[in-house]
């Protein structure tokens, strides 16, 4: 479940291009920045408690396979 959580909180990253690309002011554009950063670090720092020790290198080793094989 944590490394679940741990990959989960990367999917909040294509957000950040539909952003600036919304109908709203500025300074909801900020907060809508703000908000999704903080969203992101809080799923994958609960995701990294929850995996324990274990878990992070885990995640790290597989996005290493992940991206050497499709580069």
């Amino acid at each position: 479940v944590g490394i679940a959580l741990m990959a989960v909180s990367f999917l909040v990253y294509p957000s950040y291009l539909v952003i600036p690309v919304l109908p709203v002011s500025t300074g909801m554009k900020g907060f809508l920045f703000v908000a999704a950063s903080v969203l992101s670090w809080s799923i994958f720092g609960i995701g990294t408690v929850i995996a324990g020790k274990e878990g992070y290198p885990y995640l790290k080793e597989a996005a290493k396979r992940y991206f050497k094989r499709s580069g």
